[in-house]
């Protein structure tokens, strides 16, 4: 990542970046560790906690850290720990007082990417399981319904206003993160993927801001 950008900031994109990473942080005086969420921004130099002095490319490592996949970055871990899908915090965002211009919900509008779902689920109608048969299923369960939440929330908020793109994969279909060698085929999936409907939304909604 730092051979493609170089030192690049984030202060030189051409649009305003909102991303998440989960921080450990030392908390002195405290004497422990807390982990919090960290919004990473570019949007001006007016407000507070702005990132637009940060190289692009440890920013891309901060927020794609995944556990189990990838090693933390100077504390930093993967923000989808904490909001998988972070539309709801995009759009919270816009209207945070403390940055200038602030603007209207009304001239608030959208647009949600999604890398790919897996068609996932727990077979049987009761389980009385423990930790064990749990753990596997259960993390799986906890990022997509969060991301669900997210998609509801600025859907009602937002109305025709908000659109998110979410690409499903075959059943039985399921690339890890970290697998390489499904990099092929991600991308004839990806070839393979309407996006008229996007785009109509596209031409009607964010062309005409």
């Amino acid at each position: 990542m730092q051979k493609e950008m170089g030192e690049k900031k984030l202060i030189v994109a051409l649009l305003s970046i909102y991303l998440s990473a989960s921080a450990r942080q030392q908390a002195a005086r405290l004497m422990r560790e807390t982990g919090e969420g960290r919004v990473i921004i570019n949007i001006s130099d007016n407000g507070p906690n702005n990132d637009r002095g940060q190289p692009a490319y440890k920013v891309g490592l901060f927020t794609s850290a995944a556990p189990t996949y990838f090693p933390s970055v100077n504390g930093f871990i993967d923000g989808g720990v904490y909001t998988s899908n972070p539309s709801m915090c995009a759009l919270a965002q816009t209207q945070d007082q403390r940055y200038n211009p602030t603007p209207s919900l009304e001239d608030v509008v959208l647009l949600s990417l999604v890398t790919g779902i897996s068609l996932q689920y727990v077979k049987g109608h009761s389980h009385d399981w423990g930790y064990i048969q749990w753990i596997k299923p259960l993390a799986s369960l906890i990022l997509e319904g969060t991301a669900g939440i997210a998609d509801y929330q600025c859907s009602q908020i937002l109305n025709t206003r908000y659109h998110r793109l979410t690409p499903v994969f075959p059943p039985g279909i399921s690339v890890q993160m970290d697998d390489v060698k499904k990099i092929p085929y991600m991308i004839e999936f990806a070839e393979s993927v309407s996006i008229e409907g996007t785009i109509a939304w596209l031409n009607e909604h964010w062309s005409a801001t």
